[in-house]
């Protein structure tokens, strides 16, 4: 999936996401590239998670762990990136590996915590989720300024007994 434009705003349980539910030898990439993305929350609780996502998911409604052999990678070019209650992220749930996520951000990348009341958390990040047995996508980031404030991270996360996270590269100026 290709998307240019100039700006890129995602809120309240909006996504851009490339995902498998199921068998697959490989997912398809998410590429942005845009001038300007914001990603937010406004104080209204959302059932979805708000960003753009990437990765091997467990579909509920299947007991059935999915067994893509990797998840698509996640690439954003921009000049700012300002997250606010979203996240950027890819992972899995299932045998098949994260994709990587690359950020180029050539201003400054941005990580706000949410207002409370929405539950939302803010991060930038890849993982492994519990049960699952692929290895976590690696995460770059480069950029001329990158600031986080209050609970936002940038993580790679394990969950599971087997698997193991990604690397986490940030460069900034």
């Amino acid at each position: 999936m290709f998307v240019e434009t100039d700006r890129l705003s995602i809120s309240d349980g909006s996504k851009i996401q490339t995902t498998t539910f199921g068998e697959a030898s490989r997912i398809g990439n998410v590429d942005i590239q845009a001038r300007e993305i914001k990603i937010f929350e406004t104080p209204v609780r959302n059932v979805f998670s708000t960003g753009i996502f990437g990765g091997v998911q467990i579909d509920s409604r299947n007991e059935t762990p999915p067994s893509a052999n990797s998840g698509g990678n996640v690439t954003i070019q921009t000049e700012w990136l300002r997250i606010n209650g979203g996240r950027v992220s890819s992972g899995t749930s299932g045998r098949g590996s994260a994709g990587n996520l690359l950020i180029r951000a050539s201003e400054s990348v941005e990580l706000v915590d949410n207002a409370p009341e929405t539950g939302s958390l803010t991060f930038i990040g890849t993982g492994v989720s519990e049960g699952a047995t692929g290895e976590g996508g690696n995460l770059t980031i480069e950029t001329g300024r990158i600031r986080l404030f209050g609970d936002s991270d940038i993580r790679s996360n394990v969950f599971a007994e087997e698997g193991s996270g990604g690397n986490i590269m940030l460069i900034a100026d």
